[in-house]
């Protein structure tokens, strides 16, 4: 039986495979080759050129295919941290669509500085900037892999506005740089349908939207699930529009979700009870916003900024219009292009899943 790795979902790629005292091994190499767009890219150059190679002797084929797995398995070689290379690849070419980034640019950035213990920062209380370095080489660590940011916090907060401009922002680094990446939403609040409005530049007609929201139920919910998992695939990250309540429907929806993005109105009263339930689904945390109406006389700014941690700062005019331009937004884009989300690439490759 050949398998297309490109074609099947990991879940049913495992479930195909036989009883064996191995599977462990093969669970780590099969997820890598549907998750690795330069791994895939490898392995398929690799056994393309074995085939041309045996092209009248499938048993030697076979047998020279499957002693380098076997190798593999007696050296205890994790592939997700070594990421190995097939014997003799390097005399067979790499198929590329064009040149890749250098790793060595960098984007230079300043964030302000405020004097301690102030709550509401304002230009007045700024006391400095703090400049920041980001390689954008590291968005290469992204190209073939599978990930979902889930926007979350409470009804109100713009959690829909600022989904569908983080993407368009996202799009524009992306399209800008020609990274073969692709970034998309996926509408995870079926109940109210706002970021599709927001998308399609009808948000603010908030008389339709009235109209088309609806209870949540159990199939509403299983259908939410279904979709983001239908959308999940190799070399995009998915944008989630989650539900704007913590309930038990929302807990299920987060299950696919491999960070988070935080958005309140009122950060002391909203934003801890996000952070547990993140936290208690083992969900990191890469960016948190505070967001404010244009009249409240507020800017919108990142203020926080830890190197493999947390992007945090204000939004303002989350109106259900795009706001891609928004400083905030087009920021935090750049945070998580070039820094955050590579280093959650990094965790996750770097993880260990002993044998079972």
């Amino acid at each position: 039986m050949v398998l297309d790795l490109t074609a099947v979902t990991y879940e049913q790629l495992i479930e195909s495979l036989p009883d064996n005292p191995n599977k462990w091994y093969f669970r780590r190499l099969a997820s890598l080759c549907v998750n690795s767009h330069s791994f895939r890219n490898k392995l398929k150059c690799w056994l393309l050129e074995l085939g041309r190679k045996h092209s009248n002797d499938g048993k030697t084929l076979l047998e020279e295919a499957t002693q380098w797995i076997v190798e593999l398995i007696q050296g205890e070689i994790d592939p997700w941290k070594v990421n190995p290379t097939p014997p003799e690849i390097s005399s067979m070419p790499i198929i590329r669509t064009r040149e890749l980034p250098r790793p060595t640019d960098t984007i230079s950035m300043d964030i302000p500085v405020f004097r301690e213990g102030v709550k509401h920062k304002r230009p007045e209380d700024q006391t400095g900037f703090r400049n920041v370095v980001l390689k954008r080489g590291r968005v290469l660590e992204l190209l073939g892999e599978s990930i979902v940011l889930a926007v979350v916090g409470p009804p109100g907060s713009g959690k829909s506005t600022l989904t569908a401009s983080m993407a368009k922002a996202l799009q524009g680094l992306l399209y800008t740089n020609e990274y073969e990446y692709e970034v998309e939403v996926v509408n995870m609040d079926l109940a109210t349908p706002t970021v599709e409005a927001v998308i399609d530049g009808v948000g603010q007609d908030r008389t339709a939207l009235r109209v088309q929201k609806t209870a949540w139920t159990l199939d509403l919910a299983l259908e939410a699930a279904r979709r983001l998992s239908k959308k999940r695939r190799p070399g995009c990250l998915i944008i989630a529009d989650m539900p704007g309540k913590i309930t038990d429907i929302t807990e299920v929806l987060l299950t696919q979700v491999d960070a988070g993005l935080i958005i309140t109105v009122d950060w002391e009263k909203n934003m801890n009870p996000w952070r547990m339930l993140l936290k208690e689904l083992s969900i990191p945390i890469l960016v948190e916003a505070s967001s404010r109406k244009p009249d409240e006389g507020f800017e919108s700014m990142i203020s926080t900024f830890k190197e493999n941690g947390i992007a945090a700062g204000r939004t303002v005019s989350m109106d259900r219009t795009n706001q891609s331009n928004d400083l905030f937004v087009n920021w935090a884009s750049k945070f998580l292009l070039f820094s955050l989300l590579p280093t959650l690439v990094e965790r996750r490759q770097a993880v260990w899943n002993p044998r079972k």
